[in-house]
């Protein structure tokens, strides 16, 4: 295939800024070597074909995790980078960003859907957590299964889920309740103010004692 050799110019002259290229501002950079990248860089989004692996697409993240993994390998004195390598690292690198997205995207809908009913039964709260959680693993088995072969990242995901519905249950719980507190609390209420007012100091006012506190 054809190649096309680019070359870009030193970042700086200076070999303690050159040290400590991941701390220092572009400002900093010289002027043509700032210029290059970001003209290599347009070329790539603008120009770049898209790449696959077995037949899958591999979406700029994935790209970009194997940009990462190729860059820490040249980093690591004992580091030789791989075919393999990069493979694993892309492969990895999407299942955690499609879990952590996953996981944003519960909790969204579970501010929308869930939290405005509480507190509610436990059945319907456990219901609509159930299927928040359900609905986000399917995504998750959808967009990375692929690499998920073993189904490693979808099992995670399902764990972090079933703490998070446990959670949400006790929340649902302890609202219901602060609810049932203040009922009781306002009957009470009720009470004491016709025992102050000597409503059951009468005939059958047991009875209506009985009654008002049932």
């Amino acid at each position: 295939p054809k190649r096309h050799l680019r070359l870009i110019p030193t970042p700086t002259i200076d070999s303690d800024v050159l040290s400590n290229l991941d701390k220092v501002d572009n400002r900093d950079l010289q002027r043509n070597y700032t210029d290059a990248v970001g003209s290599f860089t347009r070329e790539v989004w603008n120009s770049g074909s898209v790449k696959k692996v077995n037949g899958d697409d591999i979406k700029t993240t994935g790209l970009l995790h194997v940009m990462q993994y190729i860059v820490n390998t040249i980093n690591d004195p004992a580091g030789i980078p791989s075919i393999l390598g990069a493979y694993e690292a892309m492969a990895e690198g999407e299942c955690r960003r499609a879990s952590d997205d996953q996981i944003k995207q519960f909790h969204e809908t579970v501010n929308k859907t869930v939290k405005p009913l509480m507190p509610t039964d436990e059945a319907t709260c456990n219901t609509k957590i159930r299927a928040a959680a359900d609905s986000v693993v399917s995504k998750l088995s959808a967009e990375v299964g692929k690499w998920d072969k073993n189904g490693t990242w979808k099992k995670s995901l399902q764990e972090k889920l079933e703490k998070e519905r446990t959670a949400l249950l006790r929340v649902n719980s302890s609202k219901s309740k602060d609810v049932c507190d203040e009922i009781i609390k306002q009957a009470d209420q009720t009470v004491r103010q016709k025992v102050g007012r000597g409503v059951y100091n009468r005939i059958g006012g047991f009875r209506a004692y009985k009654r008002d506190m049932e």
